[in-house]
């Protein structure tokens, strides 16, 4: 990862800072080596926002378990030596502030209109201005952003997506249809697309292209309830009425517990002459309750979560360019109205990180172990940012946390390559046994092997390494292993 680089210098100044006390700087030493192994990757800035369409994309730090242990070795970047003067250590808020929405409203659009005046030809942040308009329904200048987003980007699917439904909303089908059609030329599959492109064919009376293009979204995406209940639509409309009832069956099945869904399917058994069945679905039809006061209430939290999202997203854009304190500032913001938000809170710890503010960022990824105490990634990147400031045994606790939390073994495994680097070899072998077992993989076989060997019990290690070649009879790296 571009980022490594620049945490292994920070381990280094690590290491000299330890160097009166020899036995210090030598198991620091060990450190900075497996630091290459236990770092994990963070938040890809240019990434944001999310591509599963809207503003739902859930920001995800590292990866599957092979980005656990063996990231690729890149220079350091500019990004990564860019740095803040240290303000005070951070105290992230317990409770949500209070705010009106009102006002949080102007303050958020300027907020906006500063980014996007601050980065015109950034397609991403013009989308991020296009989606904030849109949920406001300022409808002119969330049309204005997304066209412009898409002149500088048009492969960008999700920005089309957004923009159709907010011209599907105001009845616009034309304009719809003419940006869906352009966007589903790109050649890449989206289920959201197919799904919205099939429902504004159908609003403008051309069924049967809806029903061809809801049929290729349903073959594609077999288990999207939408594109089925879509289709199941469609079809009842065309008189197809087997094959929607069929459909629209499928569709609650695979989640889509709705109204629609429920009528589409009694509907069809009707016209099939099936009215007992027709009967039993209507009365599962899901109830409809009003109540102001709770609506209202839906609508402030819904509100909070949203201006919470859009300040991460601005931070992350900020982020990206390198403008660290107004990065801050945003995600600050994000965390003050909702201080469980995942993404402001994963974005704020990766820029503390990267203004080598070690100990803040240590302070929002203890609120998110907390927060998500089944995510590997956050003990794991807290016990890497500890091992930066030479604090072992703090490091060694995260890891420990991290076991507690994991069945995989993908823990043990990070634990075995700790200790083997700190020289407790016969307890690296115990987590890489551990490890072995449920991973069934060859790295941690080779972990297991190298501690066996560490220990001093080479026929143990040899045994382990006769096992896993029945295991993985084809990987070199084998060969290698107890030289």
């Amino acid at each position: 990862m571009k980022r490594r680089s620049a945490q292994r210098g920070q381990a280094a100044r690590t290491m000299n800072a330890g160097a009166g006390n020899p036995q210090a700087k030598s198991r620091l030493a060990i450190f900075a080596l497996i630091l290459t192994v236990v770092t994990l990757s963070y938040i890809g800035y240019h990434s944001f926002p999310g591509t599963q369409g809207g503003r739902g994309g859930r920001s995800q730090v590292g990866g599957p378990p092979k980005t656990l242990r063996m990231p690729s070795q890149q220079p350091a970047s500019k990004e990564n030596s860019l740095t803040v003067t240290p303000p005070a250590p951070v105290v992230l808020p317990e409770v949500a502030s209070a705010f009106s929405t009102e006002v949080v409203q102007q303050e958020l659009l300027t907020s906006v209109e500063q980014v996007i005046l601050r980065f015109p030809d950034d397609a991403s942040v013009l989308y991020i201005g296009a989606m904030t308009y849109a949920e406001l329904l300022q409808t002119s200048r969330a049309m204005e952003l997304y066209e412009a987003s898409l002149a500088l980007d048009g492969t960008r699917l999700e920005v089309a997506v957004g923009y159709a439904r907010m011209l599907e909303q105001l009845g616009d089908w034309e304009k719809a249809k003419s940006v869906l059609i352009a966007a589903d030329g790109q050649g890449a599959d989206s289920s959201e697309l197919l799904a919205l492109l099939g429902d504004v064919l159908g609003r403008s009376g051309e069924l049967e292209s809806s029903a061809e293009v809801l049929q290729r979204g349903v073959e594609l995406f077999p288990a999207d309830g939408a594109l089925r209940l879509g289709l199941a639509q469609s079809q009842l409309q065309l008189n197809e009425f087997k094959s929607a009832e069929e459909n629209a069956r499928l569709a609650i099945e695979l989640g889509e517990d709705r109204r629609a869904a429920y009528l589409a399917q009694s509907t069809a058994l009707l016209k099939l002459g099936r009215r007992e069945e027709a009967l039993e679905v209507r009365r599962k039809i899901p109830s409809v309750e009003s109540h102001v006061v709770e609506a209202d209430t839906r609508y402030y939290d819904s509100f909070r979560e949203f201006a919470s999202h859009t300040y991460s997203l601005l931070g992350m854009a900020f982020a990206s360019h390198g403008e660290l304190a107004q990065a801050e500032e945003s995600l600050l913001r994000a965390v003050a109205l909702q201080p469980q938000s995942e993404s402001g809170l994963l974005a704020l710890a990766d820029l503390y990180r990267r203004s080598a503010r070690v100990e803040n960022a240590l302070v929002v990824l203890q609120r998110l172990t907390t927060l998500q105490p089944e995510n590997l990634v956050n003990f794991t990147n807290a016990a890497n940012l500890s091992l930066q400031l030479g604090e072992v045994e703090r490091a060694q606790q995260y890891l420990k946390q991290a076991i507690q939390h994991d069945s995989s073994g993908n823990a043990h495994y990070i634990m075995a390559q700790f200790l083997l680097g700190v020289g407790e070899f016969q307890s690296a072998a115990e987590h890489a046994e551990v490890a072995a077992s449920r991973l069934q993989d060859i790295d941690s076989y080779g972990v297991w092997i190298q501690a066996a060997n560490a220990s001093g019990d080479r026929a143990t290690a040899i045994a382990i390494l006769m096992k896993a070649r029945e295991l993985f009879p084809k990987d070199a790296r084998l060969a290698r292993l107890l030289n």
